[in-house]
């Protein structure tokens, strides 16, 4: 029985975001995990759910809109760009709204023999993506912010200043974070926030 005094955690995906064809929608009703939050525990079920359903009906996993209370935010998975001249893959990422880093002073003939990050990940509008040619310079590192306390927003602003990547799990302000802060890390590389509600009862 549905206890109708509880909390209801609930996350809605829609993809792609042009021409919608799936939509899911979970709801969990008094969920007994740690935190009642839909961006936290209804997210990674909304997520697994389209990462197996869209390739099922040949749809492409890229520009999935994720909705909590709070945010909503545009992800596009990033195409296997490898083996590609350094100019199509430039013009294939840009067009998909990524922000296109080219390391070292290769020609755009020149074909890209790793990219930062890598390829599958659903990663935020305006995320940087590095690209290295055979003679491309040395990989530039930077540190890790401390993103603890920090809104969403707030958090992606930071990383975008360090040319950082986010994987925001949850609404309100940051929590945690799966890199430690000061540690030097690539540039392009993935920090997962976990972020949480700062009021701490509520249906």
């Amino acid at each position: 029985m549905i206890n109708l005094h509880g909390y209801v955690a609930s996350f809605v995906g829609i993809a792609p975001s042009t021409n919608p064809e799936v939509v899911v929608l979970v709801a969990l009703f008094n969920p007994k995990a740690g935190s009642h939050e839909g961006g936290a525990i209804a997210a990674p079920v909304v997520s697994q759910i389209l990462g197996e359903t869209l390739p099922y009906i040949g749809v492409a996993p890229d520009n999935v809109n994720v909705y909590d209370n709070q945010n909503s935010f545009k992800t596009t998975s990033l195409p296997d760009v490898k083996n590609k001249s350094l100019q199509d893959a430039k013009d294939l990422l840009k067009s998909l709204g990524f922000t296109v880093h080219v390391n070292g002073s290769a020609d755009f003939s020149s074909l890209v023999v790793e990219q930062n990050p890598k390829p599958g990940i659903l990663l935020l509008n305006d995320a940087d993506v590095y690209l290295y040619a055979d003679n491309a310079d040395e990989k530039t590192y930077v540190q890790v912010p401390n993103f603890k306390g920090m809104t969403a927003l707030e958090a992606i602003n930071s990383a975008k200043s360090k040319n950082l990547n986010l994987v925001l799990n949850g609404s309100g302000v940051v929590v945690s974070q799966d890199t430690a802060s000061n540690l030097n890390v690539e540039v392009g590389s993935i920090i997962t926030l976990t972020l949480q509600s700062q009021l701490d009862g509520g249906h």
